[in-house]
This record gives C-alpha cells, sequence and structure tokens, in this order.
C-alpha cells in the first residue's frame, strides 16, 4: 500500500495526465484529465470535465465516487474516490485559471505492471554483463565456443525476455545475421554466470555504416527445469535492477 501511495504522490507532483472514468445516464465515460495537486491522506485536486459538469456537481452532492487511472513508468494505475465539490477558478500561475474537482484520498491504490517482461537499462553499473555468441542448432551450450564467434554486442536494455543493443559488426564476422539466428548467451550477474539459449529476433542497419540495431529473444522452454530455474534467476536480476533504476530516477528528481 505505501509503495502504491508513493507512485499516486510522483504522479500528483508530475501533474501526471489521467483518465476519469465518470457515471453519466447509466454509463461510465472516460474522459482526459490531469492532476493538479494534492495533500497525503487528505484530498486531490483534478482538472475537472468541462463536458460532465452537472453530472459532477450531483456526485460530489451524494459523495459519490469516480475511477481514476493513469500510467507510471512500469506500472498502469487505478484508483475511485468520492467527489467531494468542483471548483471554479483554481490558479495554476500568475495567468492561467481552470476549474478543478476535488477528490478524497483513495483509501486503495490497485497498480499493475504495465508489460509482462519489464525492460530495464544496462548501465555501466548494473552490475551485469552479457557476451553472445553466434551457435549452430546441434551446439552443445555448455561447450564454450570460439572466439570468432562472439559478437561485439552493447547491451542497452533487458528483460526477462530477451534483450536489444547495438551489433557492430567486425572485419571477420559475417555481412547479416540469419533469420532466427541461436545464440549462446552468457550472462555475468552477481549471483554467478547463468548460460541461456537465444535467437535473433530483430535486425536493423543504422545508416551506411557497421553498426546494427539487434533484438534478442531467449529461448526457454517452460517444460525444462533447468530452464525455469534460468528464468527465476532472470526474473529475480531484473526485479533488482528495476529496482535501482527507479531509485535513481528518484534521486534525480
Amino acid at each position: 500500500m505505501s509503495d502504491h501511495n508513493e507512485l499516486l504522490r510522483d504522479a500528483i507532483e508530475r501533474n501526471t495526465p489521467v483518465v476519469v472514468a465518470v457515471p453519466s445516464a447509466g454509463l461510465m465515460r472516460q474522459y482526459r484529465s490531469r492532476f493538479v495537486s494534492g495533500s497525503h491522506g487528505e484530498t486531490i485536486l483534478l482538472e475537472s470535465v468541462v463536458e460532465q459538469t452537472s453530472a459532477l456537481d450531483a456526485l460530489a452532492a451524494e459523495k459519490y465516487p469516480v475511477t481514476v487511472m493513469f500510467r507510471s513508468d512500469t506500472q498502469r494505475v487505478e484508483f475511485s474516490s468520492p467527489v467531494l465539490e468542483r471548483l471554479r477558478g483554481v490558479r495554476l500561475n500568475a495567468d492561467t485559471e481552470i476549474e478543478a474537482i476535488r477528490l478524497a484520498w483513495p483509501q486503495q491504490i490497485k497498480a499493475v505492471q504495465r508489460r509482462s517482461d519489464y525492460r530495464v537499462s544496462v548501465t555501466a553499473d548494473a552490475g551485469i554483463a552479457l557476451k553472445c555468441w553466434r551457435v549452430s542448432e546441434a551446439y552443445d551450450l555448455a561447450a564454450r565456443p570460439a572466439a570468432e564467434a562472439l559478437l561485439v554486442i552493447d547491451v542497452r536494455d533487458l528483460s526477462a525476455g530477451g534483450f536489444g543493443g547495438t551489433w557492430k559488426r567486425r572485419r571477420d564476422d559475417p555481412l547479416t545475421l540469419a533469420t532466427d539466428q541461436r545464440f549462446r548467451v552468457e550472462a555475468e550477474t552477481p549471483a554467478g554466470p547463468v548460460v541461456l539459449p537465444a535467437r535473433l529476433r530483430f535486425l536493423e542497419r543504422i545508416g551506411t555504416g557497421d553498426t546494427q540495431r539487434i533484438g534478442v529473444q531467449f529461448d526457454l522452454s517452460p517444460s525444462n527445469i533447468q530452464d525455469r530455474q534460468k528464468a527465476t534467476k532472470l526474473t529475480k536480476l531484473i526485479g533488482e535492477l528495476q529496482r535501482q533504476e527507479l531509485k535513481r530516477k528518484k534521486i534525480a528528481r
């Protein structure tokens, strides 16, 4: 609950856009709005929905709730809260006044991950390094590949499903990579190395040089116990990197 309250406070500070679901004529109608201000544990100000002034006044008279939805960097957040009043002449700055609605601070805030595989940036201080080799379909991943099969990849982001980055082609590399190319990926993590099977899913040349954007998907089978163990390690790693990333963003603000 405290984490979800933190999401809401952060969104209010940023004047984050929201969608407000207003009950009207027996229907739930959705309108765009934004956070104006708020006092934790007390009330929230949203920019009013001018198309629904009469409906909002009726809701305020009954202290009836509306539903508010917004997105954070990583989650979709939703809450319902009673409308307390509609306010005219709320000053945003020296030149701008708006109409607003005041809501009670919600008793419950729901947050869900926006994507099943949350993608984190891989920075120099993340404590993780990935190496990627081209291998054949029959290659035993437990064996160490030849040095010339190693690709020079600058990994930019990582998820439990794969990674993205740029491939800098060397003189002895192939001119391009085959569709669905099989890879052996070795992830050096704080908890030790993890060897992962993977497949090429995206390749796009950048300009006219030898650098290409690359997208790689881990090829883990949920029916294989070793692959499930690797997936669990990846999920824990991504969770830790996500917490570090959110902490850095909070400090930067």
